[in-house]
């Protein structure tokens, strides 16, 4: 006799069926009804809200990711309406579920060769340097180092601080250092039509502190403009004032453009730079630059003066950037060194040489 005939009256059929039947059949008959009630019920509701219905996303069955422009940030940049536009369409339009690596993928992708790079004229600098005196030449080790106090994200207060430590020349005979401080603020932004800007004011004081420091005071400073043409393309123009006997103020002029998601060139005047980022995080570069300045100075003998120095560098640098900082070395050959002095307008012509440094950028 079956089991059932011995359950007690009423006992509902469905339990009687129950037994016939194997458990784990009944609980996926069970489930299933009871999830196709429940989905029924909800989608009203989720109609209503606008939550997507695609059951097929790479998250799990009945779940996928919520696209909005968001995704679009990277380093505080936002993509322009109509990249985002083409990217959420060519998202809506995939006809097979997206892995998790293909999504992410896809948007970091249109992410770096769309989004501009923030402008920056120029960035602060710490640094160790060693200029090789040569034969009858003048050496120069240098430690320079600066600080940033951020009032907002758009500007704050900068200060500086440097120690040039001399090797030579024999002729004329100088003190053997020369030191830096500066204090200033600067403030960066977007103001009509597109139009970035880079805006800086200093106050320095330039000297060996070996008697009045007042003819060593500067305030180099600067204002750059910058505007995409394209995307990848910008222009910048603008003016740097350095307070230096021999370059008093310096146009800014030219092009930065970023020419594939590796490669960027920047055709500046004065200093042009060709960068390569063969990794993730490591930088090669080749550049130019000015380098120099001009200091308050007594000579040994007691007589007072003010000295310029200048020197043109071309050098090669690997770095490592990481986050807002990008720190390498750099290796270098100098050329038009001349040491001049104003009280005597006289001038002493250098020999041409070696240095490298080590350096940080922010």
């Amino acid at each position: 006799m079956s089991s059932h005939f011995l359950l007690p009256i009423g006992t509902p059929r469905y339990v009687m069926f129950s037994r016939e039947i194997p458990c784990w059949i009944f609980q996926l008959a069970h489930g299933v009804f009871w999830g196709l009630v429940i989905n029924l019920a909800c989608e009203p509701v989720a109609q209503a809200q606008g939550t997507p219905q695609n059951v097929g996303g790479p998250y799990g069955v009945g779940i996928e990711p919520v696209i909005s422009e968001d995704v679009f940030l990277s380093s505080g940049d936002l993509m322009r309406g109509n990249e985002s536009q083409q990217l959420l369409d060519s998202l809506s339009s995939q006809t097979h579920p997206l892995t998790p690596e293909e999504y992410q993928a896809l948007i970091e992708g249109e992410s770096e060769t769309t989004t501009p790079l923030p402008f920056k004229y120029r960035a602060r600098t710490s640094e160790w340097s060693q200029v090789a005196a040569g034969q009858s030449g003048l050496g120069i080790f240098t430690f320079r180092d600066a600080g940033y106090l951020e009032s907002d994200e758009k500007s704050g207060l900068n200060f500086g601080f440097g120690v040039h430590l001399l090797e030579g020349p024999v002729s004329p005979d100088l003190h053997p250092r020369l030191w830096d401080f500066t204090l200033g603020y600067q403030r960066r932004g977007t103001l009509r039509w597109g139009l970035e800007y880079d805006a800086a004011f200093n106050v320095g004081i330039f000297s060996d502190f070996e008697d009045s420091a007042r003819d060593g005071i500067r305030f180099p400073s600067h204002v750059a403009l910058s505007r995409a043409i394209t995307p990848q393309l910008h222009w910048v123009v603008g003016a740097d004032l350095l307070g230096r006997d021999d370059y008093d103020v310096l146009p800014i002029v030219g092009l930065r453009w970023q020419m594939t998601d590796q490669l960027l060139l920047q055709i500046e005047v004065p200093d042009p730079e060709l960068r390569y980022r063969y990794s993730e995080t490591g930088l090669f570069y080749l550049r130019g630059e000015l380098g120099g300045g001009t200091w308050d100075m007594e000579y040994v003998d007691g007589a007072g003066d003010v000295m310029t120095y200048r020197q043109w560098a071309l050098l090669a640098g690997f770095a490592s950037h990481s986050g807002r900082r990008t720190s390498g070395l750099e290796i270098g050959y100098l050329i038009d060194r001349v040491l001049e002095f104003r009280g005597s307008e006289k001038s002493l012509s250098l020999p041409d040489g070696w240095f490298f440094r080590l350096i940080t950028r922010y």
